[in-house]
């Protein structure tokens, strides 16, 4: 996979002050709005949810709840939303804390139904991954763009409203890793204004933006080919048919969004079992690569 030519190192913007810009970020008719910001910093968040800024004189009234601010404090930043706050270090903590929260906001405000889920696309239609947190979707999901097969996102999908299609939720692909050999791995050949490397807590991620190639463009859907629930197992990799009652009640668990009707929920599963499309993997120690191999052939 071609990744691209690498542009300047980001500037520290995490220990700048003063006042900065507003902006808003626009998905699938919601608006996410981030408030006293750097414009290094936007620049960023753009390339990195390959979502263009809108900048705004002042906010609305209308835009309450669907705020996040930035603001310099003892050397760091603090990121703030209505619901929380956390602050940053640096100019790649920032980074994850600004994603987090507008990827909050967007939740929020989204009408339909999102999956605690992973997608991709490979020759024969697309797969989506559902399943509990460290469950192995984002590897899963970071093989597969390692392969070259595309990217429909990570962690959050957004269901179309026909319960058969998707389309991409604005979010990065976020890999947990360990150490420094580890992360430089995962980051082999990705310009480095592409990728963060964020602490978070006892966890380190390695992000990557969105605008690098083989992630699915906004606005354009996919039909499901299958529907994975995904776990992890001290076995042998094994991928198998599931009852839709069993898929179902499993899928139920994953929905993140706060308004959605659970009928799209049971279309869903209805029309992967009519299609004889609903799997449970279990994923055996290091054997990502095996897992992906078996999906690969669905």
């Amino acid at each position: 996979m071609s990744l691209g030519r690498a542009r300047r190192n980001e500037p520290e913007v995490a220990q700048t002050g003063g006042p900065g810009a507003i902006v808003s970020f626009d998905w699938h008719g919601c608006a996410a709005h981030l408030e006293a910001t750097k414009q290094p910093t936007i620049e960023r968040i753009e390339r990195f949810l390959a979502l263009p800024a809108r900048h705004e004189d002042r906010l609305s009234p209308s835009s309450d709840g669907a705020v996040v601010s930035v603001r310099s404090e003892d050397g760091g930043a603090l990121v703030r939303t209505g619901a929380w706050q956390a602050w940053a270090a640096g100019d790649d903590q920032l980074t994850y804390l600004i994603l987090e929260a507008l990827g909050q906001v967007f939740i929020e405000a989204y009408a339909g139904t999102v999956f605690h889920a992973a997608a991709f696309e490979h020759d024969r239609g697309t797969v989506v991954i559902h399943g509990p947190a460290q469950s192995g979707k984002t590897s899963l999901l970071y093989r597969a763009w390692r392969r070259g097969f595309t990217v429909i996102s990570d962690d959050r999908v957004a269901l179309e409203a026909d319960c058969q299609t998707v389309q991409a939720f604005p979010r990065c692909l976020k890999l947990r890793c360990h150490g420094d050999a580890e992360a430089a791995a995962l980051a082999s050949g990705i310009p480095s204004d592409l990728f963060a490397k964020a602490a978070v807590g006892p966890d380190r991620r390695i992000i990557l933006a969105r605008t690098l190639p083989g992630f699915l463009s906004y606005g354009e859907t996919r039909p499901i080919r299958a529907l994975v629930q995904v776990e992890r197992t001290a076995d042998e990799t094994q991928l198998e048919a599931i009852e839709p009652s069993a898929a179902l009640s499993v899928a139920l668990r994953n929905i993140v969004s706060s308004d959605f009707n659970p009928t799209a929920v049971v279309h869903l599963i209805k029309s992967q079992a009519d299609q004889g499309s609903l799997y449970r993997l279990r994923i055996g120690p290091d054997q990502i690569d095996a897992a992906l191999d078996l999906l690969a052939e669905i």
